[in-house]
C-alpha cells in the first residue's frame, strides 16, 4: 500500500495539481475552480472493519489511511494533490509533571440574583 501511495504522489499530474492549488491560494485570476470530494461518514461503508488486514491498532490506522488515499486517487479523481510521502503524525501525552492541577467551577449565573 505504501509503495502504491508513493507511486501516486510521484505522478506528473500531482505536480500539476499542486501548481493549481498554489495558483488558487495566490488568488491568481482566471483559474478554473478546484473540485474536492470528502466522503466523510462513508469511509466505514467503503472500507468495513473486516476488510482491513493489520491487527495492531496503529498499523490498522495507517492501513486505513493508505487505502483511503489510494481510493481517493483511483476512484474519486478530484483535484486533491498527494505528496509522495506518507505523513505520520506525532502524539503528545501531557502528564502532571509532579504537580496536580486544581480546577474550580464558578457558580452558575442567575439573572435573578440581586446584589
Amino acid at each position: 500500500l505504501a509503495w502504491r501511495r508513493r507511486e501516486i504522489g510521484e505522478l506528473p499530474e500531482m505536480e500539476a495539481k499542486r501548481l493549481a492549488f498554489r495558483r488558487h491560494n495566490a488568488l491568481t485570476p482566471g483559474q478554473p475552480p478546484l473540485l474536492l470530494c470528502f466522503p466523510e461518514g462513508a469511509w466505514q461503508e467503503i472500507f468495513p472493519e473486516n476488510t482491513l488486514t493489520c491487527e495492531n491498532p496503529l498499523a490498522r490506522a495507517f492501513e486505513l489511511q493508505l487505502r483511503r488515499d489510494i481510493y481517493w486517487h483511483d476512484v474519486l479523481r478530484d483535484d486533491a494533490p498527494f505528496e509522495p510521502q506518507f505523513e505520520v503524525g506525532w502524539r503528545v501525552d501531557f502528564g502532571s509533571y509532579g504537580v496536580e492541577a486544581q480546577s474550580l467551577k464558578a457558580a452558575a449565573f442567575s439573572p435573578l440574583l440581586r446584589i
